[in-house]
C-alpha cells in the first residue's frame, strides 16, 4: 500500500515542489496558447515537452490536488485532470483501495465546490472519475458505482439546479465511458477489457441509471405547465441521459472477438435489453410517462429532440424481453394508446416530424403485422390514417424544401422514412382484407404526383413560385430526378401496384396531357 501525505502547510518541502510544478505548467501554458507571432517554434515545442513530462510524473496525486486547488488557468486544470486520469490507469497496481476512493471523492467534491469551472475542464474531471470507476469494475479494489449513485442522489435532492446539472454530467460521463462508441476515453484499455467492463456495467448499473431518470421524470411530470427555467434545464439533461440509455447497444451473450480498438459506429441501434428489464420497460405506466413528458418538452426544440428520440427507441423494443407474442402485442397496444392519443391531440411542429416518422418506421419494422391485427380494429385503422395524413403532409413540405434548395431537409428525411414504413406494411398486404389499404395508397400516390408535376394536374410550379425559384433554375442546379428520387419512386411504385385500377389510368392521362 502506498500512502501519501496531503500537501498542506505541514510538509513545506512538498508544497514548494508542487507550487513550482504549477508555475512551470502555467508558464508553459502561456507559451503553448500564445499566437504564433509571439513565440518561436522552439519555444512552443519546449513548452509542450514540459506539459508532456508532467503528465508522466510518478505518483502525481498530491501535486495534482494542490494545482487543482490553487491555479487560475483553465488549461492547466485540464492538463492536471488528464494527468490524474493517465496516472490512475498506469499506476493502478500501486494504489490502495483507500487511495482510489480518496481520489474519487476529492474530484467529486472539487466539482461541486467549483461550480464556475469551464465546461471542458468539468467534463475532463468527470471523465477521470468515470475512468477510475471503470478501471475498478473487475478489481476488488474498485468500490463500484454505489458511492457515485449516492452522490448523484444527494445532488439531485439538493434542490439546487447547478448541483442537479452536475449530477447529470456525472451520469453522462459514466455512460460515455462504458458505452461502445467514440465517446469513451482514450485511456489505453484493451477492447477485451472494455467489453468485459461494459457487460458488467449493463448487468449491475445501467438499469439504475434508467430508474434514476424515471424518478426525476416523474417528479417533473407532477410540476405545472409551463415549466420553470430551472426545471427545463434539468429535464433537458435528464432526457438526454434517458435517450442514451434507450439507445444503448447491449452486448450479445455470444460475442465474437473483434479487431482491437473497434467501437460500434452503427447509427441505427434498436432497444434490445435482456430479461432483467421486463418489470420496467413493459410497465404501461412507464410508457405513458414518456408521452406525458413529451407534451411538456415539445415546445423546446432541443428537449423535444431528446424526448421524441426516446419514444422512437421505445418503439423499437425487441428481443428476449418479450416472453411470447402475447407480451409483444400487449406492449404494442400500450405504446399505440399513448402514441395515437398524442398524434390526435397536437399539431406537429417542424422539428417533431422526423422523430415521429422514425417512430412509425420502428413500430412497423419491429412488430409483425399479426401483432397489429390482434389489436382492436380502431387501433390499426387510426394508425394507418395518421400514417396517410402525415405522409402526404411531409411530402408536400419536402417538395417545398426541394424547391428552396434547403440544406436542412427534415421534411424530406421524414417523408422518406414514412415511405419506407409503407413499404414494410404493403409487403404483407396479402395478410390484410381485400382493399384494406387502397384508399390510403391512392391518397399518397395522388399527393406525390401533385407535388412533382405542373398544373393543371399538379402544383409543382406553385411550389417553385412560393420558393422564388423557376423551373429553368432548378433544371440547371439539380441532377436528373430519376436518379435523385430513385428510392422515393420505388416506394411510390410499390403503392401504385396496390391500386393499379387507379394509378395506371391516372398516369396515362397525365402522360397524354404532357405529350399531346
Amino acid at each position: 500500500m502506498i500512502t501519501q501525505k496531503r500537501v498542506d502547510g505541514v510538509d513545506v518541502e512538498k508544497r514548494v515542489m508542487a507550487d513550482q510544478s504549477m508555475q512551470d505548467l502555467e508558464h508553459a501554458t502561456q507559451i503553448v496558447l500564445a499566437p504564433p507571432n509571439i513565440v518561436t517554434s522552439e519555444q512552443r515545442h519546449a513548452a509542450e515537452a514540459v506539459i508532456l513530462s508532467f503528465r508522466k510524473t510518478k505518483l502525481p496525486y498530491n501535486t495534482c490536488k494542490f494545482i487543482l486547488e490553487n491555479t487560475k488557468s483553465d488549461y492547466v486544470l485540464f492538463q492536471t485532470a488528464t494527468t490524474l486520469k493517465e496516472a490512475v490507469v498506469r499506476e493502478w497496481n500501486l494504489l490502495s483501495a483507500e487511495d482510489i476512493e480518496s481520489l474519487r471523492s476529492f474530484l467529486l467534491r472539487y466539482i461541486t465546490k467549483h461550480i464556475s469551472l469551464q465546461s471542458y475542464v468539468r467534463e475532463q474531471i468527470l471523465q477521470t472519475v468515470a475512468v477510475i470507476l471503470k478501471r475498478g469494475t473487475l478489481d476488488p479494489k474498485g468500490s463500484g458505482c454505489e458511492n457515485m449513485f449516492t452522490d448523484v442522489t444527494s445532488l439531485i435532492s439538493s434542490g439546487n439546479v447547478t448541483m442537479q446539472l452536475v449530477a447529470c454530467s456525472m451520469l453522462t460521463s459514466l455512460l460515455n465511458e462504458y458505452s461502445s462508441s467514440s465517446r469513451t476515453s482514450n485511456a489505453g484499455f484493451t477492447w477485451e477489457f472494455h467489453n468485459r467492463c461494459k457487460r458488467t456495467f449493463e448487468a449491475t448499473n445501467l438499469k439504475k441509471v434508467f430508474l434514476f431518470c424515471l424518478q426525476v421524470l416523474n417528479e417533473i411530470d407532477g410540476q405545472p405547465t409551463p415549466l420553470t427555467r430551472e426545471a427545463i434545464a434539468v429535464l433537458n439533461r435528464v432526457l438526454s441521459i434517458t435517450e442514451q440509455v434507450l439507445s444503448w447497444e447491449f452486448t450479445p451473450k455470444n460475442l465474437m472477438r473483434r479487431r482491437i480498438g473497434l467501437f460500434e459506429t452503427n447509427s441505427y441501434v434498436t432497444l434490445k435489453p435482456n430479461e432483467a428489464w421486463r418489470d420496467t420497460l413493459l410497465d404501461r405506466n412507464i410508457l405513458q410517462l414518456f408521452f406525458k413528458i413529451h407534451e411538456k418538452a415539445r415546445f423546446n426544440s432541443e428537449m423535444a429532440h431528446h424526448s421524441i428520440q426516446c419514444l422512437g427507441q421505445l418503439a423499437s423494443l425487441n428481443g428476449s424481453i418479450f416472453v411470447n407474442d402475447e407480451a409483444k402485442t400487449q406492449y404494442l397496444q400500450s405504446f399505440l394508446d399513448g402514441f395515437l392519443h398524442l398524434l390526435a391531440s397536437i399539431d406537429l411542429q417542424d422539428f417533431e416530424n422526423l422523430g415521429v416518422a422514425t417512430t412509425f418506421k420502428n413500430l412497423l419494422m419491429m412488430f409483425p403485422l399479426p401483432c397489429f391485427l390482434a389489436l382492436p380494429d380502431t387501433h390499426f385503422q387510426a394508425l394507418v390514417d395518421h400514417m396517410t395524413r402525415l405522409t402526404s403532409h411531409m411530402g408536400r413540405l419536402a417538395a417545398m424544401e426541394e424547391a428552396l434548395h434547403k440544406d436542412d431537409t427534415i421534411y424530406m428525411e421524414g417523408y422518406e422514412k414514412m415511405l419506407e414504413t409503407w413499404m414494410q406494411l404493403i409487403s404483407d398486404v396479402k395478410s390484410l382484407p381485400d382493399g384494406a389499404l387502397k384508399p390510403q395508397a391512392s391518397q399518397i400516390f395522388n399527393s406525390y404526383l401533385q407535388c412533382h408535376i405542373s398544373p393543371p394536374d399538379g402544383i409543382r410550379s406553385q411550389n417553385c413560385a412560393e420558393a422564388g425559384v423557376d423551373d429553368e433554375e432548378i433544371d440547371e442546379l439539380d441532377e436528373d430526378d430519376r436518379d435523385k428520387f430513385s428510392d422515393q419512386l420505388c416506394c411510390i411504385g410499390a403503392l401504385a401496384r396496390v391500386i393499379p385500377e387507379h394509378s395506371i389510368p391516372l398516369l396515362a392521362k397525365i402522360w397524354k396531357s404532357c405529350y399531346h
